[in-house]
């Protein structure tokens, strides 16, 4: 399937797909109640490390996958699905009002960054994530961009081949001290929670009274984790992981239960 996304979104498809959403009729109509939204990811991801001996300390991300125009951007893909339930705060008149998104999502990733230094090899695997977050809008006419505010489950496999018995792995604090907190007693897939004030932010405009069209823009906080050695506790390394994700893609609105 990772094939397949990846031969459909190539740079000239995408913008083939930009060209035909902007010669769609676009209608005047602020749409609510419950929807369903699906839509193609691409993430730019980067991961720093440091060892706990000041030996490493380094930052290392995925290789581009693709050739050609904005080819390092465009390095990895996934499907996002998502269902939500959106409110017009004020007036009815389908122009210029407030909204109010709550939702529920799920990211589909599979990003890895692998890398070899010397003798020392480290990977980390980013398989999903998904979580709730509220989103505060407004309809300047057909165009609505919004704020998002989330709470983020992302599931990670890490791998480092300094760490024995592959490691325990903890909590870490913004400084980079590892807390008492365990996520995982063995270095396996795991999944830990990142809340974010601003969470992102999108641009919305309807092309049918049923159907929008969105873009997205998610600048992902640190995903930050420890893996301390078996044998010797006082062998760590801290992590922190930024995956930022850019979304297109659409919503069907289901049923608006403020309808007339």
């Amino acid at each position: 399937m990772q094939a397949t996304i990846k031969n459909l979104l190539t740079p000239t498809s995408l913008f083939l797909t930009f060209v035909f959403t902007l010669a769609i009729p676009l209608v005047s109509v602020a749409q609510q109640g419950f929807y369903f939204g699906t839509g193609f990811n691409t993430y730019m991801t980067h991961e720093e490390v440091r060892s706990s001996d000041g030996q490493y300390d380094f930052s290392h991300s995925t290789q581009s996958k693709n050739d050609g125009f904005l080819s390092q951007s465009l390095g990895d893909y996934g499907v996002g699905l998502s269902l939500g339930f959106r409110k017009n705060i004020n007036a009815p008149s389908g122009k210029n009002i407030l909204t109010l998104d709550a939702q529920y999502y799920y990211n589909y990733q599979n990003v890895t960054l692998d890398n070899d230094f010397d003798a020392f090899r480290i990977k980390t695997t980013a398989h999903y994530n998904h979580g709730y977050r509220l989103a505060l809008g407004h309809h300047f006419g057909m165009i609505h961009p919004y704020l998002i505010i989330q709470g983020i489950y992302q599931n990670i496999s890490p791998y480092n081949s300094s760490i024995d018995n592959d490691g325990i792995i903890y909590d870490v604090d913004d400084d980079g001290t590892i807390l008492d907190t365990t996520l995982k007693t063995k270095g396996d897939s795991f999944s830990t929670e990142v809340f974010s004030f601003i969470g992102g932010f999108g641009i919305e405009v309807p092309v049918h009274p049923k159907w929008t069209v969105n873009v997205e823009y998610i600048p992902m906080k640190h995903v930050e984790y420890g893996l301390r050695s078996v044998s010797n506790p006082d062998n760590y390394f801290a992590n922190g992981l930024v995956i930022n994700q850019l979304h297109v893609g659409f919503r069907y609105f289901l049923y608006d239960p403020f309808g007339k």
